[in-house]
């Protein structure tokens, strides 16, 4: 059964960690917050990630466990005693 896991990623490389695990199959969410920085005396939108360093990933635990914890760009999979805590599709959905 594919869940929902929180993905830390290494600093700054969550497009990184992203585009590797799209291509192995697993389902990303990684939410964008849109902020204003001033640039050149201006201020210009620019898309940051929402939750800095972390992502989200469907998997399925067993299977897919090594490929996700040793992807390019991921530091580790949270969870609760040594062992990845799913995340629950309803909070996926409030978010």
């Amino acid at each position: 059964m594919r869940n929902w896991y929180v993905i830390q990623t290494k600093p700054k490389k969550e497009e990184e960690a992203n585009s590797y695990l799209l291509t192995k199959g697993v389902e990303i969410f990684s939410p964008l917050i849109e902020t204003f920085v001033p640039r050149n005396g201006k201020m210009s939108k620019e898309l940051k990630p929402l939750f800095p360093s972390y992502i989200f990933g469907k998997f399925e635990l067993e299977q897919d466990y090594p490929l996700v914890r040793w992807a390019r760009g991921v530091k580790k999979v949270l969870g609760f005693g040594g062992y990845p805590t799913s995340v629950s599709e309803e909070v996926i959905e409030m978010i």
